[in-house]
Protein backbone atom coordinates (compact mmCIF):
# COMPACT_ATOMS: atom_id res chain seq x y z
CA UNK A 1 0.00 0.00 0.00
CA UNK A 2 1.43 3.18 -0.72
CA UNK A 3 1.90 5.87 2.23
CA UNK A 4 -0.20 8.04 0.69
CA UNK A 5 -3.18 5.09 0.99
CA UNK A 6 -2.59 4.77 4.62
CA UNK A 7 -5.24 5.81 7.32
CA UNK A 8 -4.17 9.18 9.25
CA UNK A 9 -3.81 7.08 12.36
CA UNK A 10 -1.56 4.71 10.80
CA UNK A 11 0.63 7.31 10.08
CA UNK A 12 0.90 8.88 13.45
CA UNK A 13 1.57 5.17 15.02
CA UNK A 14 4.55 4.68 12.35
CA UNK A 15 6.16 8.39 13.44
CA UNK A 16 5.60 7.09 17.45
CA UNK A 17 7.00 3.93 16.97
CA UNK A 18 10.37 5.94 14.69
CA UNK A 19 10.46 8.28 17.84
CA UNK A 20 10.98 5.42 20.72
CA UNK A 21 12.68 3.13 18.40
CA UNK A 22 15.52 5.78 16.64
CA UNK A 23 18.39 6.97 18.21
CA UNK A 24 17.57 8.60 21.20
CA UNK A 25 19.26 7.25 24.13
CA UNK A 26 17.01 5.14 26.58
CA UNK A 27 16.65 6.68 29.76
CA UNK A 28 19.95 5.76 32.26
CA UNK A 29 19.64 3.04 34.37
CA UNK A 30 21.28 3.35 37.91
CA UNK A 31 24.51 0.95 37.59
CA UNK A 32 26.45 -0.59 40.51
CA UNK A 33 29.18 2.33 40.04
CA UNK A 34 26.48 4.52 40.98
CA UNK A 35 24.71 2.77 43.75
CA UNK A 36 26.76 2.47 47.08
CA UNK A 37 24.49 0.35 48.59
CA UNK A 38 24.35 -2.57 45.90
CA UNK A 39 27.43 -4.81 47.72
CA UNK A 40 29.77 -5.14 43.88
CA UNK A 41 29.87 -1.40 44.12
CA UNK A 42 33.63 -0.76 45.21
CA UNK A 43 32.43 2.33 47.95
CA UNK A 44 30.00 -0.38 49.45
CA UNK A 45 30.42 -0.84 53.57
CA UNK A 46 28.37 -3.49 55.24
CA UNK A 47 25.44 -2.26 57.49
CA UNK A 48 26.56 -1.69 61.49
CA UNK A 49 25.61 -4.59 63.76
CA UNK A 50 22.77 -3.01 66.53
CA UNK A 51 21.90 -4.57 69.99
CA UNK A 52 25.68 -4.82 71.05
CA UNK A 53 25.99 -5.71 74.43
CA UNK A 54 29.05 -6.99 76.81
CA UNK A 55 27.42 -9.30 80.04
CA UNK A 56 30.06 -11.23 82.48
CA UNK A 57 29.57 -14.60 83.79
CA UNK A 58 31.92 -13.93 86.52
CA UNK A 59 35.10 -15.13 84.59
CA UNK A 60 34.62 -14.34 80.90
CA UNK A 61 32.52 -11.92 79.05
CA UNK A 62 30.11 -12.28 76.28
CA UNK A 63 29.95 -9.99 73.77
CA UNK A 64 26.95 -10.20 71.10
CA UNK A 65 24.92 -8.36 68.34
CA UNK A 66 22.57 -8.71 65.69
CA UNK A 67 23.21 -8.76 62.09
CA UNK A 68 22.15 -6.44 60.17
CA UNK A 69 23.34 -7.36 56.50
CA UNK A 70 23.89 -10.22 54.62
CA UNK A 71 26.74 -9.00 52.70
CA UNK A 72 29.99 -8.73 55.42
CA UNK A 73 33.06 -10.24 55.04
CA UNK A 74 33.09 -10.99 58.75
CA UNK A 75 32.86 -8.21 62.05
CA UNK A 76 35.71 -6.78 64.09
CA UNK A 77 35.88 -6.99 67.80
CA UNK A 78 37.66 -4.32 69.37
CA UNK A 79 38.37 -3.69 72.99
CA UNK A 80 39.43 -0.58 75.38
CA UNK A 81 40.52 -1.13 78.78
CA UNK A 82 40.84 2.29 81.40
CA UNK A 83 40.27 4.54 78.42
CA UNK A 84 37.00 5.54 76.24
CA UNK A 85 39.67 6.18 73.51
CA UNK A 86 42.19 3.81 72.87
CA UNK A 87 40.50 0.73 71.48
CA UNK A 88 42.82 -2.42 69.99
CA UNK A 89 41.57 -5.20 68.22
CA UNK A 90 41.13 -8.55 69.82
CA UNK A 91 39.52 -10.74 67.48
CA UNK A 92 37.44 -10.70 64.18
CA UNK A 93 34.05 -13.22 63.61
CA UNK A 94 32.96 -14.92 60.47
CA UNK A 95 30.52 -13.30 58.81
CA UNK A 96 27.35 -15.70 60.17
CA UNK A 97 28.61 -15.33 64.27
CA UNK A 98 27.00 -12.70 66.16
CA UNK A 99 28.86 -13.19 69.51
CA UNK A 100 32.26 -13.75 70.75
CA UNK A 101 33.60 -15.16 74.15
CA UNK A 102 36.15 -12.77 75.82
CA UNK A 103 38.23 -15.11 77.97
CA UNK A 104 41.46 -13.21 77.97
CA UNK A 105 41.46 -12.44 81.75
CA UNK A 106 42.32 -8.58 81.34
CA UNK A 107 39.29 -6.45 82.25
CA UNK A 108 39.20 -2.48 83.94
CA UNK A 109 37.08 0.49 84.95
CA UNK A 110 35.85 0.76 82.34
CA UNK A 111 36.09 -1.89 80.01
CA UNK A 112 34.63 -0.68 76.24
CA UNK A 113 33.75 -3.03 73.41
CA UNK A 114 33.54 -2.27 69.74
CA UNK A 115 31.60 -4.62 67.51
CA UNK A 116 32.14 -3.47 63.37
CA UNK A 117 31.02 -4.84 60.23
CA UNK A 118 33.37 -4.95 57.66
CA UNK A 119 34.03 -5.61 53.85
CA UNK A 120 37.51 -5.52 52.14
CA UNK A 121 37.87 -4.41 49.04
CA UNK A 122 41.28 -4.47 46.90
CA UNK A 123 43.31 -4.50 50.79
CA UNK A 124 41.41 -1.34 51.78
CA UNK A 125 39.23 -2.46 55.15
CA UNK A 126 35.77 -0.74 54.92
CA UNK A 127 33.75 -0.01 57.52
CA UNK A 128 31.11 2.07 59.31
CA UNK A 129 32.27 3.45 63.07
CA UNK A 130 29.86 2.06 65.94
CA UNK A 131 30.03 3.43 69.39
CA UNK A 132 31.15 1.72 72.27
CA UNK A 133 29.38 -1.00 75.34
CA UNK A 134 30.07 -0.93 78.76
CA UNK A 135 30.93 -4.26 80.19
CA UNK A 136 27.71 -5.00 82.45
CA UNK A 137 28.77 -5.68 85.64
CA UNK A 138 29.46 -3.65 89.16
CA UNK A 139 32.59 -2.11 90.29
CA UNK A 140 31.28 -1.49 93.44
CA UNK A 141 33.13 -2.00 96.97
CA UNK A 142 31.07 -2.31 99.98
CA UNK A 143 33.42 -1.89 103.00
CA UNK A 144 32.08 -3.90 105.65
CA UNK A 145 33.09 -2.81 109.73
CA UNK A 146 37.00 -3.65 110.47
CA UNK A 147 37.53 -5.55 113.69
CA UNK A 148 40.45 -5.41 115.80
CA UNK A 149 41.78 -8.28 118.06
CA UNK A 150 40.91 -7.80 121.77
CA UNK A 151 44.66 -8.39 122.69
CA UNK A 152 46.13 -5.84 120.23
CA UNK A 153 47.61 -8.29 118.22
CA UNK A 154 45.99 -7.42 114.62
CA UNK A 155 43.62 -5.51 112.97
CA UNK A 156 41.18 -7.85 110.47
CA UNK A 157 39.47 -5.86 107.27
CA UNK A 158 36.61 -6.83 105.27
CA UNK A 159 35.10 -5.80 101.94
CA UNK A 160 32.60 -7.45 99.13
CA UNK A 161 33.57 -6.60 95.45
CA UNK A 162 31.27 -7.26 92.55
CA UNK A 163 33.68 -6.87 90.27
CA UNK A 164 34.71 -10.66 90.09
CA UNK A 165 37.21 -10.28 87.02
CA UNK A 166 40.36 -10.24 88.69
CA UNK A 167 42.94 -12.06 89.64
CA UNK A 168 43.88 -10.61 93.21
CA UNK A 169 44.11 -7.11 95.35
CA UNK A 170 47.44 -5.15 96.24
CA UNK A 171 47.13 -4.69 100.30
CA UNK A 172 48.60 -1.28 100.99
CA UNK A 173 49.29 0.56 104.38
CA UNK A 174 50.38 3.73 105.58
CA UNK A 175 51.03 4.11 109.65
CA UNK A 176 50.91 6.61 111.82
CA UNK A 177 50.07 9.28 108.49
CA UNK A 178 53.21 8.34 106.59
CA UNK A 179 53.65 10.19 103.43
CA UNK A 180 53.31 7.46 101.20
CA UNK A 181 51.78 4.13 100.75
CA UNK A 182 53.83 0.70 101.90
CA UNK A 183 52.73 -2.17 100.19
CA UNK A 184 52.19 -5.19 102.25
CA UNK A 185 51.06 -7.67 100.45
CA UNK A 186 49.99 -9.04 96.92
CA UNK A 187 46.52 -10.94 98.10
CA UNK A 188 45.33 -13.58 95.35
CA UNK A 189 42.70 -15.02 96.05
CA UNK A 190 40.07 -17.17 94.82
CA UNK A 191 36.67 -15.40 94.00
CA UNK A 192 34.09 -15.96 96.86
CA UNK A 193 30.89 -16.82 96.29
CA UNK A 194 29.08 -14.45 98.20
CA UNK A 195 31.56 -12.01 97.22
CA UNK A 196 33.18 -11.45 100.40
CA UNK A 197 36.65 -11.51 101.64
CA UNK A 198 38.84 -10.16 104.55
CA UNK A 199 42.14 -9.93 105.49
CA UNK A 200 44.24 -10.52 108.59
CA UNK A 201 47.23 -7.52 109.61
CA UNK A 202 49.13 -8.30 112.76
CA UNK A 203 50.34 -5.24 114.65
CA UNK A 204 53.23 -4.60 116.32
CA UNK A 205 52.29 -2.65 119.12
CA UNK A 206 54.11 0.58 117.87
CA UNK A 207 51.57 1.99 115.61
CA UNK A 208 49.04 5.28 116.87
CA UNK A 209 47.27 4.54 113.53
CA UNK A 210 46.67 2.82 110.71
CA UNK A 211 45.11 3.26 106.69
CA UNK A 212 44.74 0.34 104.34
CA UNK A 213 43.97 0.89 100.39
CA UNK A 214 42.73 -2.12 98.87
CA UNK A 215 43.27 -2.35 95.51
CA UNK A 216 41.71 -4.99 92.53
CA UNK A 217 44.01 -6.05 90.12
CA UNK A 218 44.13 -8.37 86.80
CA UNK A 219 47.07 -10.17 85.65
CA UNK A 220 49.05 -8.80 82.66
CA UNK A 221 52.28 -10.02 80.76
CA UNK A 222 53.96 -6.49 82.15
CA UNK A 223 52.47 -7.51 86.02
CA UNK A 224 49.72 -6.43 86.94
CA UNK A 225 46.93 -3.74 86.34
CA UNK A 226 45.15 -1.89 88.64
CA UNK A 227 41.66 -1.97 88.39
CA UNK A 228 40.29 0.36 91.40
CA UNK A 229 41.01 1.14 94.58
CA UNK A 230 39.43 1.80 97.99
CA UNK A 231 40.30 4.11 100.65
CA UNK A 232 39.49 2.43 103.67
CA UNK A 233 39.36 5.10 106.91
CA UNK A 234 42.07 5.78 109.55
CA UNK A 235 41.83 3.68 112.48
CA UNK A 236 42.86 4.98 116.05
CA UNK A 237 44.64 1.88 117.60
CA UNK A 238 43.86 1.37 121.43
Amino acid sequence: MALSQWPVTGIIILAFLTVMTGSCEPTAVESVRDNIFDPQNEEFIPAAPTNIRAGSDGTNVRVIWTINTEHADGYLIEKSINSTVDFQEIARAAPDEDRFIDESGRFGVPTLYRVTSFVIRDGVFKAHPTSPVGLQTRATFVVLPHEIAADGSGIEIHWRHFFQLHNGYLIEVKVDSAPGWELHTNYRHNVAEDNSYSYWYPLDGSEETIQFRVSPYFDTDDGYTIIAGYLFPIVSLP
